[in-house]
């Protein structure tokens, strides 16, 4: 019975742990400015930056979005996949706003780069 007991809670806390982190899909990685968001593993960061300190800011070379063409498909499932949904209520242009429980991520696309950033205040 100890044993049964002993199997049962670590793979309870197996479960919890592997629950909590971003899935594992092939060609991304998480942002490791915004956490628990998903990057092309292409996608380099560059210098773009933001004057607000409420910002968490991080901008990305990424050849395959464009102010014209949008977010790839595949990146926009990925982007689902890891749990967040657009707000399409927040839709302007080239500029998107994907949600997480209590979370924003404003993602703005130009020429081959990409922007992401969150609010730090509350």
């Amino acid at each position: 019975m100890k044993k049964i007991l002993t199997v049962i809670f670590f793979s309870s806390i197996l479960l919890v742990a592997c629950t909590n982190s971003p899935p594992q899909m092939e060609g991304y990685m998480e942002s490791e400015v915004i956490a628990d968001f998903p990057i092309p593993e292409e996608a380099v960061t560059n210098d773009s930056s933001s004057n607000n300190p409420n910002l968490i800011y991080v901008g990305y070379d990424y050849e395959k979005v464009s102010a014209t063409e949008g977010i790839p498909q595949d990146y926009q499932d990925a982007i689902t996949e890891w749990g967040w949904t657009e707000n399409e209520a927040e839709r302007m242009g080239a500029f998107r706003v994907f949600e997480k429980g209590t979370r924003s991520v404003g993602f703005s696309f130009h020429e081959g780069w990409f922007a992401l950033h969150e609010d730090t205040e509350d």
